[in-house]
């Protein structure tokens, strides 16, 4: 029995050891700089439904993004720079599969819902090499969007590529490219966000 116990130890003795994630908000804290503030916390679940426009729910991806949104205000840019009439949120992940593209769906659409409606709020799909916001929107893959927009230089036409869902315009990745990079890094991307900037209160970006 003692044997046992001894050998059960040591295996989760090995297993902490070598285990080098993060699985709570005090482990990444820890890790961080002081300046960076962890604004919110987006819980895992196991089923997502599909994005609802309802600020009334109370499941706990609603309520984590409310908590998100009362966050952003204390945080924003638009504090420390209080003539910028623009305010551009990016979503990014380390890796593939950790809800990035679902906080930032939940929260243009928050954000969306809750301002007046003199405030315009557009969502861009900027993950070029594995588009998902699509599938949230029930429109189809082929969707035309920034990689259409940035190939064929045609940026002053946009609003073409827009499509509306209530309060929300959203811009999708459009076709894949093989050089999803070298596009996003160009100077025509560039002019598309100040372009975006001089027309949108709150642009959301999903990134990879």
């Amino acid at each position: 029995i003692f044997g046992s116990i001894v050998i059960y130890i040591f295996i989760i003795y090995i297993w902490f050891l070598f285990d080098n994630k993060i699985h709570n908000r005090d482990q990444l804290a820890k890790l961080l700089d002081s300046n960076i503030p962890i604004i919110a916390e987006i819980p895992f679940v196991e089923e997502v439904d599909k994005i609802k426009n309802d600020l009334s729910s109370r499941s706990l991806i609603s309520e984590s993004i409310r908590m998100l949104l009362s966050n952003l205000k204390f945080t924003s840019m638009s504090n420390l720079n209080p003539d910028s009439n623009s305010q551009t949120i990016l979503f990014t992940s380390s890796i593939k599969g950790e809800g990035k593209t679902l906080a930032s769906i939940n929260t243009a659409i928050a954000i969306a819902n809750d301002l007046k409606r003199d405030k315009k709020v557009i969502l861009m799909g900027t993950d070029l090499r594995n588009p998902q916001i699509h599938k949230n929107f029930n429109i189809k893959k082929n969707q035309k969007g920034i990689s259409e927009i940035i190939y064929n230089n045609d940026c002053k036409n946009y609003k073409d590529y827009i499509l509306s869902f209530n309060n929300l315009d959203v811009l999708f990745s459009g076709s894949i490219p093989p050089n999803p990079t070298a596009l996003l890094s160009g100077g025509i991307f560039k002019n598309l966000i100040s372009l975006l900037k001089s027309d949108y209160d709150y642009i959301i970006i999903d990134s990879a």
